[in-house]
């Protein structure tokens, strides 16, 4: 599997190598990994090469663009971005990106963000992976079922 990351953090990146390598080690996948410093070299080597996975280590609204714009050229790419700011969480969860990660960053839960990134293309990669744990749902009524009921509670008192 390809792995594009775009970091300015040398250490940053070895952390994310050495996630890499224990997660072929466990798993017995091979990760091929690309780094780049900035959106330019990023966007260019999108256009090159297909990348399964995107690590995109920029905070802020640099980030964000970066993770727009790898979600428009490569739809089905995973993205993973990791940013020092927790207010960018909500504008991840709408381009829909496979993992947001808050800094510091660790080797477990990058190695979790790789299985997680893996889950998806293990059919087609012949990935062997542990077995998803089954949904549970905690809730059997809709979201706003429940709002416009509680609405009808406070207005009686």
């Amino acid at each position: 599997m390809r792995v594009l990351v775009c970091t300015t953090l040398p250490q940053e990146y070895e952390m994310i190598e050495r996630a890499a390598e224990q997660f072929e080690k466990k798993h017995a996948v091979r990760l091929e990994l690309t780094r780049c410093s900035n959106g330019k070299d990023f966007y260019q080597l999108q256009m090159e090469t297909r990348f399964d996975i995107l690590f995109v280590c920029l905070s802020g609204a640099v980030g964000q663009e970066l993770s727009i714009q790898a979600k428009k050229i490569q739809p089905d790419g995973k993205i993973v971005w990791v940013s020092d700011d927790p207010i960018f969480a909500v504008a991840a969860y709408r381009i829909r990106v496979c993992s947001f990660l808050l800094r510091p960053i660790s080797v477990p839960q990058l190695c979790e963000t790789l299985f997680r990134c893996c889950l998806d293309d293990s059919d087609d990669r012949n990935i062997q992976l542990a077995p998803r744990a089954p949904q549970i749902s905690c809730c059997t009524r809709p979201y706003s079922t429940i709002k416009m009921k509680r609405k009808r509670e406070r207005r009686m008192e």
